[in-house]
């Protein structure tokens, strides 16, 4: 789900770009997420997936929710081969940058991560296309050459292609998949309740039966009544409960939207207050920061952009006094999450 994500992200960017999905490399059947080739560079992304956890970076470390991963050296070694090989295979000398992007996790970077063989960063998604359009760090004549190298196969691995399955109806097939992990709650079975012990059976005396002329009509309203108690079933059955269900999965799928929601904020908040932590290391804070209309950038007085917040993100800003602390409030567009920001607390969520 988290590779969808950012295949959708990536799918943003201009006609100057390429887009590789899935690249097998090797021979032991890996692959690599995503390949990234423009005019900026050539960029390996790793997607990691982790709704509502926390990911802390410092150096050679990486830990999610307080436990270590591997993931740096593995966004280092997919860098280094894709450099390895799409420099042998372009006759141009390519630098590769890995990227870990982080997917339903707010981000801590304490200390830019680090790897001996490559260059490495990790983001939050929502900062992935602020992160790689940078400069450009090549001709249009090297990029054809690239990419040309880049769209063959043998470049990444001597195995034989597999038959490619039916893409579409693969996604058809998983929609519902996903749909149902991320916005219903199953609901907990009842356990069945144990049989009662029939009770034993005594003789009793049978009336006499009378003859009587409003058996008939006893018989009629048996009838009618049993009709009645069958058709409010029914009505009940075929009107009723769908009614009720619908509204429950509504209900569940506006929590979890809104679940979603908090977690895309507050990783654009985390990621804004690192880049301004650094953008004003040791001096004062902007007097100022708006958020544009349309593609919400976080821009100082000065414009510098921040960060790139989730699109229809409002909020407000103030500086203290001395310039040397801040307060940023973000709300959210659809459900009216919010987060507060300052130096002294970092994000917190704020309580609807």
């Amino acid at each position: 789900m988290g590779e969808r994500h950012v295949a959708g992200l990536l799918a943003q960017l201009g006609p100057e770009w390429t887009v590789l999905h899935s690249v097998p490399v090797g021979t032991e059947g890996s692959d690599i997420d995503h390949v990234l080739i423009g005019p900026p560079g050539v960029f390996t992304i790793n997607t990691k997936h982790h709704p509502g956890g926390r990911v802390w970076v410092a150096g050679h470390g990486l830990r999610v929710n307080n436990q270590q991963q591997h993931y740096l050296t593995n966004a280092a070694h997919e860098a280094s081969r894709a450099e390895r090989v799409l420099t042998k295979a372009s006759g141009t000398s390519v630098e590769v940058v890995g990227i870990i992007a982080v997917v339903g996790a707010t981000v801590t970077v304490k200390a830019p991560p680090h790897s001996d063989s490559a260059q490495i960063g990790v983001v939050p998604a929502s900062a992935l296309l602020s992160t790689v359009q940078v400069r450009r760090a090549y001709s249009d004549e090297q990029i054809a050459r690239i990419v040309a190298a880049a769209t063959k196969r043998e470049t990444w691995t001597s195995r034989a292609p597999s038959r490619q399955p039916d893409t579409t109806a693969l996604l058809a097939d998983f929609a519902p998949i996903e749909a149902r992990i991320l916005h219903e709650v199953a609901a907990e079975r009842r356990a069945p309740r144990p049989q009662r012990a029939a009770r034993p059976q005594t003789a009793r005396p049978r009336p006499t039966p009378t003859r009587s002329g409003s058996g008939c009509g006893t018989a009629v309203l048996a009838l009618l009544g049993a009709m009645t108690v069958a058709a409010v079933m029914l009505f009940g059955v075929t009107v009723v409960l769908p009614a009720v269900f619908r509204g429950l999965a509504a209900n569940s799928q506006a929590q979890a939207d809104a679940r979603a929601e908090m977690v895309e904020l507050t990783a654009a908040a985390e990621h804004a207050a690192s880049t301004l932590d650094e953008a004003t290391a040791g001096g004062p804070r902007p007097a100022a920061m708006t958020i544009t209309p349309g593609d919400a950038l976080l821009v100082t007085d000065a414009g510098v952009v921040i960060a790139d917040l989730p699109d229809g993100t409002t909020g407000t800003y103030t500086a203290s006094a001395d310039g040397l602390s801040y307060s940023l409030t973000l709300v959210a567009p659809e459900y009216g999450s919010t987060v507060t920001v300052t130096p002294e607390q970092g994000v917190v969520a704020v309580p609807d």
